[in-house]
């Protein structure tokens, strides 16, 4: 790809992503992720569930070379944590004690969407060289608003790697976190994934399953081109359930969400239920998929079943991905059970920077020691993990 006039990179703010090309944008996700397509976006912000009363600003930056978009960012002016799950809320508060205003900030992200994916969009077939003027481009241009805006700071969540060093050296503090993963090293089916656990644990997966199956439960799996208005009504029912059953629940997202992502992406919906012996879907969980890899979202059930969870949002799962060749699932934030399924513990990034010299100082320093305590925690999880190691045969795996 060649640009008309590359030196000259023209930034616009946009308060609604209606407001730029859908094509354009989407042009600019080389890797298919779903949560930064214009559409996912748009979505969010037509419902109203990213919206500036629930403490989401939208202040999307769009890069133009010669008239051609070349680059993007998501951006928020966020009054609130909600929704971000890089968890900052101890900084909010350290902030005010230290007499420093937190709020309002600025991230980058992807709302309610702890998935790893690209934020500095820039388009593919670029020169290195080309492509890194305008990914410092973005980065200048987050800089300046900030400083115009009085931001408290700037927060790139949820970025790849590479991202993330970039960012590093135009003055960001990177964080690590880490999540878990399943990754498909070739498997042929089911029993050849479960052939790489210990014996023992091999066994207590087959009985989990097999229990299941002689209760009568069964799991199925909804394209969303295919999915009916009550297969919709029930996804978003047990998505709503979970976030009330739990102190740790908050509802971002609304039925009109549900309908408008059915109506738009239609090609990346995933959806899994449970059946029960008599037919009834008693449980579920609403999944996307990328390019290469199934994105597990939001689950919820009617009934209270052991091992009901594990098969509908990971056996099952891990069943389809082998049978379309997927290179990985993202379960999404938390759970230590899954490391325990022969999910694999994966580095998670994000990206710093705040106005406020003195409380930049200590938040870089906690960083330190949090960026080494992790990288320990996931180089010793790897060597205990459940799963044996595929090329030695190792049962230390």
């Amino acid at each position: 790809m060649q640009l008309e006039n590359p030196d000259r990179i023209e930034v616009q703010v946009l308060d609604d992503i209606a407001h730029v090309d859908a094509e354009a944008w989407d042009a600019l996700v080389a890797d298919g992720n779903p949560f930064v397509r214009h559409a996912w976006l748009e979505a969010l912000e037509r419902t109203a569930c990213a919206a500036p009363r629930e403490g989401w600003l939208a202040q999307h930056l769009v890069a133009r070379a010669g008239g051609q978009v070349v680059g993007a960012v998501p951006l928020y002016v966020k009054g609130n944590s909600y929704g971000e799950y890089v968890y900052d809320w101890a900084w909010a508060d350290l902030a005010n004690r230290m007499g420093v205003a937190y709020y309002p900030k600025m991230i980058a992200a992807s709302p309610f969407s702890p998935v790893t994916g690209p934020r500095l969009l820039v388009a593919s077939g670029l020169e290195e060289a080309q492509r890194s003027r305008i990914e410092a481009g973005l980065i200048d241009a987050l800089k300046a608003i900030s400083n115009q805006e009085e931001i408290s700071g700037l927060h790139v969540l949820f970025c790849s790697e590479r991202e993330a060093h970039a960012l590093e050296a135009r003055g960001f503090a990177l964080r690590k976190a880490h999540q878990y993963h399943w990754l498909n090293d070739g498997y042929a089916s089911f029993d050849d994934f479960l052939e790489r656990f210990r014996s023992k644990r091999r066994r207590e997966i087959r009985r989990e399953r097999r229990r299941l199956a002689e209760l009568g439960y069964r799991v199925e799996m909804v394209r969303g081109a295919d999915a009916t208005g009550d297969e919709l009504d029930d996804a978003f029912a047990f998505y709503a359930s979970t976030c009330a059953r739990y102190v740790w629940g908050r509802q971002y997202l609304n039925r009109a969400f549900f309908e408008e992502i059915r109506g738009t992406m239609a090609d990346r919906i995933r959806l899994f239920f449970a059946y029960d012996a008599d037919g009834k879907r008693v449980a579920g969980t609403f999944n996307l998929v990328g390019n290469d890899r199934l994105y597990g979202r939001y689950w919820g059930a009617r009934v209270e079943v052991p091992h009901l969870h594990f098969e509908t949002c990971y056996y099952r799962m891990i069943e389809v991905a082998i049978e379309e060749g997927l290179s990985a699932i993202e379960p999404g934030a938390g759970g230590d059970h899954k490391y325990a399924r022969g999910f694999e513990p994966v580095t998670t990034w994000s990206a710093h920077w705040l106005s406020h010299p003195q409380f930049d100082h200590v938040i870089r320093k906690f960083l330190r020691g949090e960026r080494q305590a992790v990288g320990h925690m996931v180089d010793e999880m790897r060597e205990r993990a459940p799963i044996r190691n595929a090329n030695t045969g190792d049962d230390s795996r």
